[in-house]
């Protein structure tokens, strides 16, 4: 309801949980798209929390209005099995979540009582997936679980979240303000770690 306006004159809606998403997306979206996404009626929605997911959706389908959504690479594991868009039996989970245990070692990555990463003095739970997504064995798997939720409306960073692939590493103004302005002077491939994601997460909001 808070964001009413903006959705009732929009023709897609495109949620989302963090808020460098909020600030940043609008920006790459007109790099890659050389529009805004105003002008192509596209609602930027920032939801309260990643587990509103599936509901949000399930509303902006009763009002059948397009939608799609933005989430980390930890939903996965957790929201989307609760939330049915991800079968607890799935095996591209199961061997991801065999290979965290020997990554907590190497890595000083704390596991809560699930065996999924938790905050703890030095590593936090978003890092410590950015560290999963590394893994080379990691990679294949996480490419499958994007696509199985990207037919499902759900875009997953694979790499962890969009800081990873953007190469930012605070979420704040400044750093988003310094992101921008290296993205002006350099471009968006000399910037980015992973430009490549970015297009391709453009290109799938917009069709």
């Amino acid at each position: 309801l808070a964001h009413s306006n903006q959705v009732l004159f929009a023709e897609n809606v495109i949620l989302t949980e963090g808020k460098t998403e909020l600030r940043l997306l609008p920006f790459l979206f007109k790099s890659v798209a050389n529009l805004t996404m105003g002008q192509e009626k596209h609602a930027l929605v920032a939801q309260s929390g990643v587990n509103d997911t599936k509901k949000s959706l399930e509303i902006l389908e009763a009002m059948d209005l397009p939608s799609k959504a933005i989430c980390d690479l930890d939903y996965c594991f957790t929201g989307a099995v609760r939330d049915n868009f991800l079968s607890s039996s799935d095996s591209d989970l199961i061997v991801l979540k065999a290979l965290l245990p020997s990554l907590a070692g190497t890595h000083g990555i704390t596991l809560n009582g699930n065996g999924l990463p938790k905050n703890n003095n030095t590593v936090t739970a978003a890092r410590a997936f950015e560290i999963l997504a590394n893994d080379q064995t990691a990679i294949p798997l996480i490419n499958s679980l994007h696509t199985k939720m990207k037919d499902q409306n759900i875009w997953i960073w694979k790499k962890g979240a969009i800081e990873a692939h953007i190469g930012t590493t605070s979420k704040n103004e400044s750093a988003w303000a310094l992101f921008k302005q290296n993205v002006g002077s350099s471009g968006l491939a000399n910037t980015c770690n992973d430009h490549q994601s970015i297009i391709d997460l453009v290109e799938w909001l917009r069709f």
